[in-house]
């Protein structure tokens, strides 16, 4: 878990990416689900006294419908004791990679502080939720099996998200791994079935690791998106995600 800090005595401007997408105000009912478990967030405390201090953490989930349940950062006792006080306020932010993607910003008020036999922190839902899109267009969740080959090799892969423009696919992680920056190309597997379509190709763009598989962001050439186009064509809701007709 990745638990730098930083603390202040003046919050200072920062300069906003996201400033040029608008943002809206959703319920939390609705925003709060979109957040995966285990998903990383900020959070932003501010003391009475005026001194900011900023971690990273990890998003566990909700109890009921009145508390957030966050992991307790790895920090000392004394900062634990100077900024994870009951009825401190926080503003939390997390990403939430669905669909068109968003940023979700809100503040909650620390409830709990729970050190045994889980460290984790309470902290209260609020009702509303500050959403700002994190793409110009709708990523949708598939889960569709394909081979992945470059000029050094091919290997059997799942797509887990795909759009008009890239998409993301996974390899188990002791297999031959592919560079970012890598020409690939990506060939639905069907199966049983008489439809093919070509292959959707493009440039490896980000690799993320984890103990049990890689992940590999691709943006797709003018040829891959094209094709991209012919696929979603084809491809319909299941009631969990969009899978082939």
């Amino acid at each position: 878990m990745n638990t730098q800090s930083q603390t202040t005595t003046a919050a200072k401007a920062q300069p906003n990416k996201m400033n040029s997408r608008a943002a809206t105000v959703v319920n939390s009912v609705d925003a709060l689900p979109m957040i995966d478990h285990g998903r990383e967030l900020s959070i932003g405390i501010v003391t009475p006294v005026g001194t900011s201090f900023r971690i990273k953490s990890n998003f566990i989930g909700t109890h009921s419908s009145h508390m957030i349940l966050v992991e307790l950062p790895k920090l000392s006792d004394e900062n634990i004791n100077d900024f994870f006080q009951e009825g401190f306020w926080a503003t939390l932010r997390a990403i939430a990679p669905r669909g068109e993607g968003a940023v979700f910003s809100f503040r909650s008020q620390i409830l709990h502080i729970i050190k045994a036999p889980i460290a984790m922190v309470a902290m209260s839902i609020p009702q509303t939720v500050q959403s700002t899109p994190l793409r110009n267009e709708p990523r949708y969740e598939v889960n569709l099996r394909a081979k992945a080959h470059s000029t050094n090799h091919r290997i059997e892969c799942v797509m887990r998200d795909l759009s008009k423009s890239g998409c993301l696919y996974i390899t188990p992680s002791l297999t031959r791994p592919f560079a970012s920056g890598e020409k690939v190309e990506l060939l639905i597997s069907m199966p049983g079935k008489s439809t093919s379509f070509d292959s959707l190709s493009g440039t490896i763009c980000n690799v993320k690791q984890s103990s049990q598989k890689r992940s590999y962001g691709v943006k797709f050439d003018d040829r891959g998106k094209e094709n991209a186009k012919t696929l979603l064509a084809h491809l319909k809701f299941d009631g969990n995600r969009l899978s082939l007709r």
